[in-house]
């Protein structure tokens, strides 16, 4: 998704696997990433993945799905209403959700504690196709990324190097995340006082860049 090189400018990208708007928004961060390329070869772009939890009271094996959002948004016909916003916004970006497969509601503090890992033992590409290899697995095949069995094999498709003790670690006892700046997901901050909330169209993420790099 992003150049791997540790300079040029950062871009802070806040995130959680269960905000469909954050898969949206990387859609559109990727369409922005390659025009800013093809603009400007000479200049580099370096992403920091920023996690955020939005729902850290959910229990580690998770809740029904469709009972959930009805209970938070006030019934079936809200999250019916919900969900067209959301794909209408998807099919913007060739994206079809499969709200109707999804089973389960996860915790998603095991796989933002792999994705960590990732961070530590692979470059920004490998980083962040795991992050939306979890989000593409959750909202476009209905996986339950919450069980650890998932989360291997995505960690396998993403590309990582070879599964260790140290991510069975991670698994098995993951850490709460450190408290961050995000306050919302999906973020790009592109510098102090520079920030986009929201899954905005690439234009304003490219503009955004643009002017990052000045």
């Amino acid at each position: 998704m992003s150049c791997v090189e540790p300079v040029g400018t950062a871009v802070g990208i806040g995130f959680d696997f269960v905000c469909p708007w954050c898969l949206i928004g990387l859609r559109h961060w990727r369409a922005a990433l390659h025009e800013f390329a093809a603009l400007h070869p000479q200049r580099s772009v370096r992403v920091v993945w920023r996690p955020a939890q939005l729902l850290p009271g959910i229990p580690a094996e998770g809740l029904p799905y469709q009972a959930f959002y009805e209970a938070r948004l006030g019934g079936r016909a809200a999250v019916a209403a919900r969900r067209a916003q959301v794909q209408q916004a998807g099919d913007a970006v060739g994206l079809r959700f499969a709200f109707d497969r999804i089973e389960r509601m996860p915790n998603t503090l095991r796989a933002h504690a792999l994705a960590q890992r990732a961070a530590t033992h692979a470059g920004t590409a490998l980083h962040g196709g795991f992050v939306e290899r979890v989000l593409e697995a959750f909202f476009l095949e209905g996986r339950d990324i919450g069980q650890a069995a998932t989360l291997v094999e995505l960690w396998q498709q993403a590309g990582l190097p070879a599964w260790s003790e140290g991510e069975d670690r991670a698994l098995a006892e993951p850490r709460p995340l450190l408290a961050d700046a995000v306050r919302s997901v999906p973020s790009f901050a592109f510098g102090p006082g520079v920030e986009i909330h929201g899954a905005q169209p690439a234009r304003v993420l490219l503009r955004a860049l643009q002017v990052a790099q000045r």
